[in-house]
């Protein structure tokens, strides 16, 4: 699953993209309808709605040309999502990373 959040890092470096991990392992698309894709992601809602009825477990997306780490509007809409793992790819030292973060006692944390 991480060998393919970073294809998909190099495969669309200019805008972020994003979508949903499924229990079976599935990485799900779903479009970004951000008023500006390069710098944020909104998910488009008749695609989160065709996918909420499915076993979903990761919500992820990407950070292009930048690092891994939470922005405040990842660390606000991770808590909507408090019983799913949320996954960032960006690069860190030259090298593309993918970390992930969870809601515990309503913070966001970094996933060991």
């Amino acid at each position: 699953m991480l060998d393919t959040l970073v294809k998909l890092y190099g495969e669309g470096a200019s805008i972020e993209r994003c979508g949903f991990l499924l229990k079976d392992g599935t990485l799900v698309e779903v479009p970004n309808v951000h008023s500006e894709p390069e710098k944020g992601f909104d998910m488009d809602s008749a695609a989160m709605i065709e996918h909420l009825e499915k076993p979903l477990v990761a919500t992820w997306h990407t950070h292009p040309g930048g690092d891994p780490n939470l922005s405040q509007e990842d660390y606000a809409g991770f808590l909507n999502w408090p019983h799913l793992k949320h996954y960032i790819v960006g690069t860190r030292d030259g090298e593309v990373t993918v970390e992930c973060y969870i809601v515990e006692d309503g913070l966001v944390i970094r996933c060991d």
